[in-house]
């Protein structure tokens, strides 16, 4: 008897065309030149997942065939007709080998061999975009934004976690692979600015040890948010009132004030970047920012005159058109009053 056996390891792979062939050593074993079509569904399982393996001969029914299923040397299942099978997987690292055993009408046995070694890969991104200090949110990724995605693979022989700097890593952003970031010990990934202006973009890894004995894949969709803009009131000693964002308007009765604008989620680091450009207005004539911030305007009503004025500000990044933000509050002087209402978002 001859046996083809084929093992699929790590996470599953889709074989097709398997053949049994050459000569046969016992006469009810095996059918000479039969091909099979195997599939395995998902190409590549997690662990703890459930598979399903189809199995399909050009060579003999196997509809007719009575059909049994071992896993680990012990029967699962058995049928006529049974081509289909389906067992979960076990935690990472462990092993299931899946025996399938069939006996066709005509008399003769075939039987296919699998063996599963379930490894798992999680993926961690972070958008290389502005937020303020103590800003207990994330940085959401934004149109034209760099992205860092770091992958966090879990291979294990024996019970033994592999180094994931002796792993190989396969990269791709849709479908398309991205040779420079292939190789071994290539964990992290910084998406291109000019991959994240399309829209939602899917980024992809597989990490397989040097035999590719195992293998995880793992991929994240990241849809693209709009930056963002608020005001905040600036005081030299308190520093930027992070606590207060102004929304639509406020009333003031100092002598002067100093307002900081926040533009969230910028393709920046720092709010003074050089590469960001702040318009200033008030009731439609240009003012002059801070020259060592232009993030801080101040403003000086007329003492003991009380009056409105529309503050307008345009943030944006002149290397990326998708980077602009415009925002507008009504500013209310009032000289008669000896408090400060302000208005926040919701």
């Amino acid at each position: 008897m001859q046996k083809k056996i084929v093992h699929i390891f790590g996470l599953g792979i889709i074989l097709f065309l398997l053949f049994i062939s050459g000569p046969v050593a016992e006469a009810q074993f095996g059918i000479n030149n039969n091909a099979f079509k195997i599939d395995v569904i998902p190409k590549i399982p997690g662990a703890n997942e459930q598979v399903t393996i189809t199995i399909q001969s050009f060579g003999t029914d196997l509809n007719r065939a009575n059909i049994s299923w071992y896993i680990n040397g012990e029967l699962t299942q058995s049928g006529i007709g049974l081509r289909s099978f389906e067992f979960t997987t076990g935690n990472v690292g462990s092993r299931n080998d899946v025996e399938m055993v069939a006996q066709t009408v005509e008399g003769n046995f075939l039987t296919q061999d699998f063996s599963f070694i379930p490894s798992n890969v999680d993926l961690v991104w972070e958008a290389l975009t502005y937020t303020p200090p103590f800003y207990k949110g994330r940085a959401v990724y934004t149109y034209g934004a760099p992205v860092k995605v770091v992958a966090l693979p879990d291979l294990r022989v024996s019970g033994r976690p592999l180094n994931p700097e002796e792993l190989f890593y396969e990269w791709k952003i849709g479908n398309k692979n991205i040779p420079s970031a292939t190789g071994y010990g290539k964990q992290v990934y910084f998406v291109r600015e000019e991959d994240t202006l399309n829209g939602p973009m899917t980024i992809g890894v597989t990490v397989s040890d040097r035999n590719k004995d195992l293998v995880a894949e793992k991929k994240i969709v990241l849809a693209p948010a709009s930056p963002e803009l608020y005001f905040y009131r600036f005081d030299p000693l308190l520093k930027t009132q992070y606590e207060r964002a102004y929304s639509s308007g406020a009333t003031f009765n100092t002598p002067e004030f100093t307002l900081v604008a926040s533009p969230y989620f910028f393709p920046t680091q720092d709010k003074k970047d050089s590469s960001l450009t702040y318009r200033w207005s008030v009731n439609g004539e240009g003012v002059a920012p801070q020259t060592s911030d232009p993030s801080l305007i101040t403003l000086r009503p007329e003492r003991g005159v009380s009056g409105r004025a529309t503050l307008v500000l345009d943030v944006s990044h002149p290397a990326n058109i998708f980077s602009r933000v415009r925002r507008n509050m009504t500013l209310t002087f009032d000289g008669n009053t000896q408090t400060e209402q302000s208005f926040f978002p919701q």
